[in-house]
């Protein structure tokens, strides 16, 4: 090989080499930059699975958007199971792709690849997650499950046009059960009712219950809640374990049986979620 044409050649590899070196290096060390990205995973009716994200932040950059699924350190997209009833002609689904307040959801496609990212932008500024805070309502609903939606990368914009990214980390979630405990008569029609609030879940959970509905199921007239007043704070419940809550009941003579209804939330690692429970007791009137 002529000497001229060697020196070209060595040059060419080197430069070569030099920048995908520096590519390279520059992709493999982006950091989480004190971000990170939690998951949990709830089975819905029909067969489906609904998967939140919640996102803190803990830098000291605003965050302005939200990719799942995007494996930015070699520039690929990573879910190829999709969003509930998605397709690149009829887009999301209403309902499937969830989003915070001021934040808007994209599926976004890449040419050649069966893979997408899910990308969440806000449409105002007031809308970024600010230094310190975390900010949830980022979901996605799946016909089915996949571990994709659990173990994929995710990666942030910043304010300033920097960048991190991550390994979800997936998070358990409490799971509030109710029945009732006893019935014990409390002077005239009164009665003090005990129900258990049980948590099946794997973390531990903050409970409030927000309504109670009383219903005649036996006898005549209306059963009335005393006490206590409503929204009512039950705490946390550690996983596995459980609490008492006491009601103050007005059944009048003649009512029998009766049902309780019960409605709340629960809140562990930044996802509230909804319950509801029921019972039927008898006042041996």
């Amino acid at each position: 090989m002529n000497r001229k044409l060697k020196i070209f050649f060595y040059s060419i590899t080197t430069v070569i080499f030099f920048v995908t070196f520096i590519t390279t290096k520059s992709f493999a060390q982006l950091p989480a930059n004190n971000v990170s990205v939690n998951v949990s995973k709830t089975s819905l009716s029909g067969g489906k699975t609904i998967y939140q994200y919640t996102v803190v932040n803990n830098s000291s950059q605003r965050i302005v958007s939200f990719s799942l699924g995007s494996d930015y350190a070699h520039g690929v997209s990573e879910l190829t199971s999709y969003p509930d009833s998605w397709s690149v002609d009829n887009g999301i689904k209403p309902g499937s792709i969830l989003s915070p307040t001021k934040w808007d959801a994209l599926v976004l496609t890449t040419e050649g690849s069966a893979a997408v990212e899910i990308q969440w932008s806000n449409n105002d500024p007031s809308g970024d997650i600010l230094p310190g805070q975390t900010a949830t309502g980022f979901a996605v609903t799946l016909q089915g499950q996949s571990n994709q939606y659990l173990n994929s990368h995710w990666t942030v914009v910043f304010g300033n046009a920097t960048a991190a990214s991550g390994l979800l980390t997936q998070i358990g979630l409490p799971r509030i059960a109710l029945s009732l405990e006893s019935i014990l008569p409390q002077g005239s029609n009164m009665f003090n009712v005990k129900i258990t609030v049980a948590n099946n879940g794997s973390a531990v959970g903050n409970v409030t219950v927000s309504n109670i509905i009383l219903k005649t199921l036996a006898g005549s007239g209306d059963v009335t809640l005393v006490s206590p007043s409503l929204p009512l704070t039950v705490g946390n419940v550690p996983a596995g374990g459980k609490t008492t809550i006491s009601l103050l009941v007005n059944a009048p003579q003649g009512i029998s049986k009766f049902s309780i209804a019960e409605q709340g939330s629960v809140n562990a690692n930044g996802v509230k979620l909804a319950f509801s429970g029921s019972q039927v007791a008898y006042t041996k009137q």
